[in-house]
């Protein structure tokens, strides 16, 4: 269930890159995958097979939470705080889609706008550098972690490997980048988990998501790229330098 999280990100991806028409089709050629494999239980049982594989009403046992055992139990097994994590997964990712993931697009409004006035272009202004994408898949897939309704311990291979990438898309100094990424890892080394590991694995996720939003969200592409314009008109004023200087005659 966690490759969801990525959902977001991907239709954000796809409609950078590919336009609104190429887009619908990946996302009905996905669509199609996920029934042609669901088949052999689709068949037989359509009913219980869709009641279960999309049964968001499920609770998870609290004594195997890592994210909340600072909540009251029923508090934690209320629908309310289900729907509050809900609300706040879904408000965070509109709040990166309008001012975060299009921002060098000119914004959500405007993208979404090219890609209904040109169906077959890509949305995007500048096709989006692997960079870009990686960094957006990843924070995507994150806010998802940061608003889930219990995390188990297994539940840490989800975002484990894209923690130094992310943590290196904020403006944080190194060291803070490292007690971050060593307070996480830290949370999800405490077993049984305590109210204090609970703390520093939020306090952790808050730090970073915080950073993405304040740093590079969108990946380091405008930045390198910069760097490159600044590179290369420094090599080309040391040339018309040179090539200005008067040359020694030979006597």
């Amino acid at each position: 269930m966690n490759v969801l999280l990525y959902l977001p990100g991907l239709l954000v991806v796809l409609l950078k890159t590919l336009g609104l028409v190429d887009s619908l089709v990946h996302i009905l050629i996905m669509v199609v995958i996920q029934v042609w494999l669901g088949l052999p239980f689709l068949v037989p049982y359509p009913r219980s097979y869709l009641a279960n594989a999309f049964d968001f009403s499920r609770q998870f046992l609290f004594k195997w939470t890592v994210n909340w055992r600072f909540v009251p139990e029923d508090v934690f097994l209320s629908k309310k705080f289900a729907l509050s994590l809900l609300f706040g997964h879904l408000s965070v990712l509109l709040l990166f889609a309008l001012f975060r993931w299009f921002k060098g697009d000119g914004g959500l409004i405007a993208t979404v706008k090219r890609a209904v006035s040109m169906p077959f272009r890509r949305a995007s202004l500048e096709f989006p550098s692997g960079d870009e994408i990686v960094t957006i898949l990843f924070t995507s897939n994150f806010i998802g972690i940061v608003f889930a309704r219990s995390l188990h311990y297994q539940f840490y291979s989800w975002y484990a490997q894209s923690l130094p990438l992310l943590l290196w898309r904020t403006r944080y100094p190194i060291p803070i980048k490292l007690l971050l990424l060593l307070g996480i890892e830290y949370s999800w080394n405490v077993f049984p988990s305590t109210n204090r590991s609970a703390y520093i694995l939020n306090a952790c996720h808050i730090l970073l998501l915080g950073g993405l939003w304040f740093g590079f969200p969108s990946g380091l592409r405008k930045r390198k790229v910069a760097f490159k314009e600044q590179i290369q008109e420094h090599t080309e004023t040391n040339f018309s330098e040179s090539s200005s200087e008067p040359e020694l005659s030979s006597s």
